[in-house]
């Protein structure tokens, strides 16, 4: 299952055979992506229908 489809689903541990190492804030930073952004959250927004829009500073 590739990482999207595992982090979709409701329960279970999404992390399982997916390789990761805590953050310095200690959020999730995938093994073999090209790039990572950590940020501070800035401000959260409305709009997004059942989801909510995260804005981040750096």
């Amino acid at each position: 299952m590739r990482a999207a489809g595992g982090f979709a689903v409701t329960g279970g541990d999404r992390f399982a055979g997916i390789p990761w190492r805590p953050a310095s804030n200690g959020t999730p930073l995938l093994g073999g992506v090209l790039a990572s952004v950590e940020c501070e959250s800035a401000d959260v927004l409305g709009g997004g229908g059942d989801h909510a829009i995260e804005q981040g500073r750096a």
